[in-house]
This record gives structure tokens, sequence and C-alpha cells, in this order.
């Protein structure tokens, strides 16, 4: 019996454009890519990792890199 991993991760008009090495990017209807990254916990139960990479146009700037906490709104990086 082969076993199917459903993953309902995908938002309105979201498009998969590749995944390798258990990573997904997901293009967003803004244009940005979001990678998100599957696991298997100790358990061999599918996760998805809640911590993911976010590629967006970069500000007028430059190059910004940035982590941000969705929960608490709280954002630090390099500007």
């Amino acid at each position: 019996m082969s076993k199917k991993l459903i993953l309902e991760i995908l938002e309105e008009n979201d498009e998969v454009i590749g995944y390798s090495d258990s990573r997904i990017a997901v293009k967003k209807t803004n244009g940005d890519v979001e990678i998100i990254t599957i696991y298997f916990d100790d358990q061999g139960v599918p996760r998805v990792d809640e911590r993911t990479v976010v590629i967006t146009r970069k500000s007028s700037r430059g190059n910004k890199i940035s982590i941000q906490n969705v929960t608490n709104g709280i954002e630090a990086g390099s500007f």
C-alpha cells in the first residue's frame, strides 16, 4: 500500500513553483516567494516548520534581511 502526504498550505491563487529536499517554493499572489520546509518529527509524523523564508522585492533603501515574529509583530534585521 502506498502512502500519500497531503499538504494543505496554499492560499487562494498561490502557486507551487518548486520542490527540493523537503522544501517547497510557493509564489504568493503579491509576487513574494515563500520557502516552506517539511520534516518528520521523532515519531515519524510529518510537520510543517513554522519558520519560513520569504523572498520579496527590495525596498528603496536597498537589500534587507530581517526576522519577523508573526505572533507579536516584532521585527529585527540588518538594513
